[in-house]
C-alpha cells in the first residue's frame, strides 16, 4: 500500500487505500507507456468482479490524472490514465448494482 496514495486521500477523505494500484502503476510508469497497459489490464482483471477494489482502481486513476496533469512530461500518459478510467467508471456504472454502486459514487466522487 503506498503511503504516497494514503497521504493525498486522507488530505481529501477519509478512505484508506486497500491495493497496491497506486505503487504497480507507479513502478510501471518508470518502465514505459507499454507497461502501464499491462498493469492496467491486470489489475482491471484482478478488480473487476470486487466492488470495493474497482472503486479503488477508479480512485487510484482520478489520482494519477491529477498527478500526471500537474506535469507536463506526462502528458501522453494523462491521456492514458483519462481512457483507462473512463473504462473503469463505465464498467462500475453499468455492473455495479444498490449498494455496491452506492459505495463506489461515494468513494469516488
Amino acid at each position: 500500500m503506498s503511503e504516497k496514495f494514503n497521504r493525498l486521500l486522507i488530505r481529501s477523505t477519509d478512505y484508506r487505500s486497500i491495493s497496491d494500484y497506486w505503487d504497480r502503476y507507479s513502478i510501471a510508469e518508470k518502465e514505459s507507456l507499454d507497461a502501464v497497459k499491462i498493469v492496467n489490464k491486470a489489475i482491471f482483471e484482478e478488480a473487476k468482479d470486487d466492488y470495493k477494489l474497482i472503486t479503488e482502481m477508479a480512485l487510484v486513476l482520478i489520482y494519477k490524472i491529477v498527478d500526471c496533469n500537474e506535469k507536463p512530461s506526462k502528458k501522453r500518459l494523462c491521456g492514458f490514465y483519462r481512457d483507462f478510467y473512463e473504462e473503469v467508471n463505465s464498467y462500475a456504472v453499468t455492473h455495479l448494482k444498490a449498494n455496491r454502486l452506492d459505495y463506489y459514487f461515494a468513494v469516488t466522487e
